[in-house]
């Protein structure tokens, strides 16, 4: 982890092998298996390991879990419809009191979009499969 370059501008450097974490929600976490509500569109948001820990995504939810994938796990574009490509990124978006706040789109000829149905399937199906949890959900 290190320090922000400016305070509250966006580092757009990614590496590929930069950690993205995101707070789990028990009900996200069935039977041992992430869910697809873990994976929103056409964004959900993410903290970037450069500027955080993992537990840094637990403030207010202590019984949340923590997932975790590389930047270089999200898939990088899949095809729709014939000449339909959806391409998805992650953008680091620093809030105030959380600098390592970054969100992760969808986009359609460089617009944010919600992707159909099967792409959405698809693109969570690839993510699961490399996303570890770090700790479990508890439940209350």
């Amino acid at each position: 982890m290190t320090d922000s370059p400016a305070p509250g501008l966006p580092d757009p450097e990614f590496e590929a092998s930069e950690r993205l974490f995101r707070r789990l929600h028990p009900d996200h976490f069935v039977s041992g298996v992430v869910t697809d509500a873990f994976l929103p569109f056409p964004s959900f948001s993410v903290n970037r390991e450069k500027y955080s820990h993992p537990e840094d995504v637990l403030r207010e939810h202590p019984h949340y879990g923590i997932a975790a994938f590389a930047v270089g796990d999200i898939p990088e574009k899949l095809d729709a419809e014939p000449g339909q490509v959806f391409r998805f990124g992650v953008e680091h978006v620093p809030l105030a009191g959380n600098y390592a706040h970054s969100e992760a789109h969808s986009f359609l000829e460089g617009v944010k979009a919600e992707p159909p149905r099967i792409v959405r399937k698809r693109f969570r199906e690839l993510l699961r499969r490399r996303t570890v949890v770090l700790k479990k959900p508890s439940t209350l």
